[in-house]
Formats: structure tokens, C-alpha cells, sequence
């Protein structure tokens, strides 16, 4: 998971989406950004064909398909129906409003809100009043925001060290299903919106497909990744880099920011819930994520001039409509008036660099 999102944008570079990636440069041409000339670069190109690179196992084991079963299973919700109270560990579906001093505040209020009692995911205190109280039943609990609750001057934190009254109203109990409660039954009943399997057994047969499919797309953005890596070894780049560097990496910055903006998360927490890493291991990733990205380039510019590549009208219009599918653009055209035309070309070349090294290379 801790590379997922980088390897991600990259791989989209890779085919064919680099034109997002330096949006946000000074120049729109894809061989002018800040500081070397990637058609100019003083590279001594190494062996580019026969490069040698060891694949990924595609293989779906037993294990795997019924440990994705049990996380499935588990991950399920089933009403509690035996009884009515609510107690510790059960996830109890309520609506709350609160307030401080009288007056609603922001983020106070939810409906339909699915917490488990004893997991801390609330305040202090929070939980806790809620063990006894009924489904059906509303009632006020009082609590106190922790004075830290949130860091000064950020959203939410207005509310730090106050007083609340929460109104609290129980929905309904439920628990997390378990190994116990599955059945042929259970697995047509959850998944009747998701691609419905009629029994264990057809669960696991398409499970199974769609593990090796994942494996097998893995497998293969990691084979064109550590094909081009090859390449960038076996070369001698003479030129000083860390200007054309630091501009991708302040966009891909810049992009996974945005991402978490837009979700409403602190960057930290974007990070550490989506990409299983802390701030500092993230930049040493992108870090060495632009450096690859621009080497890239520079070898795929030089194949271009060795192999005497060209873009035929057929070419371009083929991939100008791959890309505008890949970016989800309203049209081709549209695409190529964003983006414009001699980059979307520079693009496609470098493309066909990158499959002359794919053609070429030696799985192992």
C-alpha cells in the first residue's frame, strides 16, 4: 500500500498521462521545463534492448482467496436483534446534534452514524454514556474537548477545550459478522449490488479471477518500471538535474495535497490513512520518484533520436484518443486544445521509445 499512489502517478506517465504531471510548470513545452533541455541532455545512453527484469509471481493461492472471504465476511454488518441495549463493542448506528454554550457548532451534527463503542474513535466521555441507553431511545450526554482537540488557528478548532451537550439518538446495534454466520445465503444476500455470487464456492471463483487480474496489471507496471530503471543504470547522466527534479517533485506535491484537500484531511492524516506512510517517508519517495520520472525522459528522448522514431497520422490520432479516454476529456480534440498539440506528440514519441525497451527486455 506505502508506494501505491506514487507508483500510481507514475505509471500513468508511462502511458501516456505525463502532460498532467507538469501542469503547473512555467513552460508547456514538454522539453523546456526548469533547467536541462531533456532533447539536449549530456547522456551517455546505455544498453537499452535485452535489459533483464524479473517478474512478479502472478499466482493466487488458496490462502489468499479465503483470507479476501474472511475480510469480506467481516466486514459486514448485521443487525443486533436479540436486544436492545447498547454495551461495549457493539457498533451502535445514532444521530447526534451538539452544542456549546447553547448553539450548534461545526461538525456537531451527524445522522446515521455508525460508531463502536470502546474503540476511542470520539472525544472522551463520549462513548462511555452511551452504554445502557436503548435503541429508540434520545438522551443529552455532557463532554469536554480535550484543549488540543485540535491545532490552533485549523478548522474545528474553536471547540478546543469546551464544554458540550450532545442530544443523542440510537438507531439501531449492530456487530461485525463473523466466519460462523456465512453461508450460500449470506453471500447472495451481500452481494446483490457488487457482481452477485450465489454461493461460497462462486465467490471464490470470481475472487480468485479478479486477485490474478490485480496481480497480472502489477505485474506488468512493475515490469515496465524496473525495464526503464535498467536502462537509467546502465546510463551516465553528466548533467545536473535537481532543477528539472525539484519541479516534478513540487508537482506531485502539489497533485496528493490537492487530493487531500479536496477529501477535507489534514495532510498527515491523507497520508497515513491512504498511503500507510509518514510525511517524511512520502518525500523521500517523491523524492526519488521525480528523479526517475525525469531520467526517464531524457533516456526516452535519446532512444527516439537512436531509433529514428516517428509519429505517423494514424499514431497520433490513435493515442491523441487514448488519452483523452485516460484523462476523461469530452473529446480528443478537446484534449489536444488543453494540452496542446507538440506536446501530446513529444509524448507519444517518448512512448514509443519506452515499448522499444519493453519489446526488448529479457523476463526472467
Amino acid at each position: 500500500m506505502k508506494k501505491k499512489l506514487i507508483v500510481g502517478l507514475l505509471c500513468l506517465c508511462l502511458a501516456g498521462s505525463a502532460v498532467a504531471c507538469k501542469k503547473g510548470s512555467d513552460s508547456k513545452t514538454p522539453d523546456t521545463q526548469q533547467g536541462v533541455n531533456i532533447n539536449n541532455a549530456n547522456v551517455e545512453l546505455g544498453e537499452y534492448k535485452g535489459v533483464e527484469v524479473t517478474m512478479l509471481s502472478t499466482e493466487v493461492t488458496e490462502e489468499e482467496v479465503q483470507k479476501a472471504l474472511e475480510s469480506f465476511v467481516t466486514g459486514i454488518k448485521l443487525e443486533i436483534t436479540d436486544r436492545k441495549d447498547v454495551q461495549t463493542g457493539d457498533i451502535t448506528n445514532i444521530d447526534y446534534a451538539g452544542k456549546i454554550d447553547g448553539e450548534a457548532f461545526n461538525g456537531g451534527t451527524a445522522q446515521g452514524t455508525d460508531l463502536t463503542i470502546g474503540s476511542n474513535q470520539f472525544i472522551p466521555g463520549f462513548e462511555e454514556q452511551l452504554i445502557g441507553h436503548t435503541v429508540g431511545e434520545t438522551f443529552d450526554i455532557n463532554v469536554t474537548f480535550p484543549k488540543d482537540y485540535k491545532e490552533e488557528g485549523t478548522t474545528g478548532s474553536e471547540v478546543n477545550g469546551k464544554d458540550a451537550v450532545f442530544t443523542i439518538t440510537v438507531n439501531a446495534l449492530k456487530r461485525n459478522a463473523t466466519m460462523d454466520d456465512l453461508t450460500d445465503e449470506f453471500i447472495a444476500k451481500y452481494t446483490e449490488s457488487t457482481g452477485k455470487s450465489n454461493s461460497i464456492e462462486e465467490w471464490k471463483t470470481a475472487k480468485k479471477q479478479e486477485l490474478e487480474t490485480q496481480k497480472e496489471e502489477q505485474a506488468e507496471l512493475k515490469f515496465k518500471s524496473d525495464a526503464i530503471q535498467a536502462v537509467i543504470d546502465n546510463s551516465e547522466f553528466k548533467d545536473d538535474l535537481s532543477d528539472q527534479i525539484k519541479t516534478i517533485e513540487t508537482n506531485m506535491k502539489n497533485y496528493y495535497q490537492s487530493i487531500a484537500s479536496a477529501w477535507g484531511l489534514e495532510f498527515p492524516t491523507f497520508l497515513s490513512l491512504f498511503m500507510g506512510m509518514t510525511e517524511e517517508q512520502f518525500n523521500t519517495e517523491i523524492a526519488n520518484s521525480s528523479e526517475f520520472y525525469v531520467k526517464q525522459e531524457i533516456i526516452g528522448s535519446k532512444i527516439i533520436k537512436e531509433e529514428n522514431l516517428v509519429l505517423s497520422d494514424e499514431e497520433y490520432t490513435t493515442g491523441l484518443a487514448q488519452l483523452a479516454n485516460e484523462a476523461q476529456a469530452e473529446t480528443p480534440e478537446a484534449y489536444e486544445t488543453e494540452n496542446g498539440k507538440e506536446i501530446i506528440q513529444q509524448q507519444l514519441l517518448l512512448n514509443k521509445a519506452y515499448q522499444v525497451i519493453f519489446d526488448n527486455a529479457v523476463k526472467k
